[in-house]
């Protein structure tokens, strides 16, 4: 009999920050320009010990002059898609490229999901999500 699967709490993913959206042959396409936005939650079912996220740029994505006054926020939904808590970052003035933010006090939080939400200057840039399940 084989050796039981571990057990996996943790999960990582990047989205794109920018995108250049071109169309051919009919189909309409968007591609990355090099900046992401990375989300980790690091737990197990419910229990979420840290969760951190932070923007990278390379090649291309530095030709956008990086972000001014950002912020990233963690917003927690239950499974009927309702947000019952909006973790709201400080704002950055400084303009950089490679920005983070984490949290690093243990938690024990609803099934639903969790979203890193990265904004400049007020506006909503990129947002990357995880599930979180008993």
């Amino acid at each position: 009999m084989p050796p039981p699967a571990p057990e996996v709490g943790s999960a990582y993913g990047s989205t794109p920050i920018r995108t250049i959206g071109f169309s051919t042959g009919g189909i309409s396409l968007l591609v990355p320009t090099g900046c992401f936005l990375t989300h980790g939650i690091h737990g197990k079912g419910t229990r979420v010990e840290s969760e951190n996220a932070g923007t990278d740029c390379a090649g291309p994505g530095f030709l956008g002059g990086g972000f001014a006054n950002w912020r990233i926020d963690f917003q927690y939904f239950d499974t009927n898609n309702h947000m019952y808590e909006n973790n709201v970052g400080p704002i950055n003035y400084e303009m950089t490229f490679n920005n983070f933010r984490s949290i690093n006090h243990a938690r024990t939080m609803q099934p639903g999901r969790s979203c890193a939400v990265f904004f400049s200057n007020g506006q909503e840039l990129a947002r990357q999500c995880h599930n979180i399940l008993k």
